[in-house]
């Protein structure tokens, strides 16, 4: 998935130490972030972007939703747009 500049594989330890932890000081992260922790964040942001589970769950290679649907429920703001489309559901309003 990554190649050096010479189009060879890169290492997993030459990724976490040349690349992702400093980018990570760059960023001033200070809590401890792992490279799989991305994987969890690009679910959560594509759920939160209103991407349906069952794409969410192909991207990351998931063979049912059910692992999937763990991300869902860590973000509140899931919860709050379904209840404003039921609301505007309930009151006529259609999708907006």
């Amino acid at each position: 998935m990554f190649a050096t500049a010479i189009g060879t594989p890169v290492s997993a330890t030459n990724l976490l130490k040349r690349s992702f932890k400093p980018t990570l000081v760059k960023a001033g992260i200070a809590r401890p972030v792992r490279f799989h922790d991305l994987r969890h964040s690009s679910a959560t942001l594509l759920l939160t972007m209103g991407q349906p589970l069952t794409v969410v769950a192909a991207i990351l290679g998931h063979s049912t939703t059910r692992v999937t649907e763990r991300y869902a429920a860590v973000v509140p703001e899931l919860f709050q747009e379904a209840a404003t489309a039921m609301d505007r559901a309930l009151l006529g309003q259609g999708a907006q």
